[in-house]
């Protein structure tokens, strides 16, 4: 009997989570980022100001344009040699103000390829992107998006805790792919499946 007892005490102090399941839309309440890379000229009441502008959405400053890796948020830092930044904005609305001291940073975006610079070659397809937190976080989401054109990737899946979850991105317009899992994860994968390329422009990820 005082066994059964321990055992029933057990169950009832263990959460059981149900498995990841994908979110189809952001959660205002995530921390959610962009790319943005300074002129020269900026200062730091440039970065206030753009801050304040894209509030909530925190702005990431980039180093260049093209092929940095890795690209790091705070709390989260995408695979080296894996995700790079990308001047092209493909069919994603590009930031614009008002305010002239705001045309001293421009927005960029990320990409699952390397792309080619003078005599360097870049990579002939996207590939998989692995995502680290510094803690556990139970959301994770980030739009996607390619050419109408021609569908550089046709899906696009996140495995987590062992659980596919994807969603078709075929159409080259931004979309969201987002997942939730309850008991917390701290590692992500993006898998692109299908397509010419297998390659995608990325932009505001968000987690918490």
């Amino acid at each position: 009997m005082k066994y059964l007892f321990l055992i029933f005490a057990l169950l009832a102090s263990t959460t059981i989570y149900a498995a990841p399941t994908q979110v189809y839309f952001e959660d205002g309440s995530a921390h959610a980022y962009q790319f943005f890379v300074l002129n020269k000229k900026a200062t730091n009441t440039t970065k206030l100001l753009l801050a304040n502008e894209l509030y909530p959405v925190i702005p990431v400053f980039l180093k260049t344009d093209i092929n940095q890796t890795p690209i790091e948020v705070p709390g989260a830092k995408f695979g080296t040699n894996q995700l790079y930044s990308y001047w092209s904005n493909f069919t994603f609305t590009e930031f614009r103000s008002a305010n002239k001291e705001l045309a001293l940073v421009k927005q960029k975006f990320a990409v699952n390829f390397r792309s080619p610079v003078g005599l360097i070659p870049g990579d002939p397809t996207g590939g998989v992107v692995h995502v680290h937190f510094d803690k556990p976080v139970t959301y994770f989401g980030a739009w996607f998006s390619g050419r109408v054109d021609v569908a550089l990737t046709d899906i696009v899946q996140f495995i987590v805790n062992g659980t596919v979850i994807e969603e078709d991105v075929s159409s080259g317009l931004p979309t969201f792919v987002g997942v939730e899992d309850f008991g917390g994860f701290t590692d992500l994968d993006i898998v692109p499946i299908g397509g010419a390329t297998q390659a995608y422009l990325f932009d505001k990820p968000s987690f918490k």
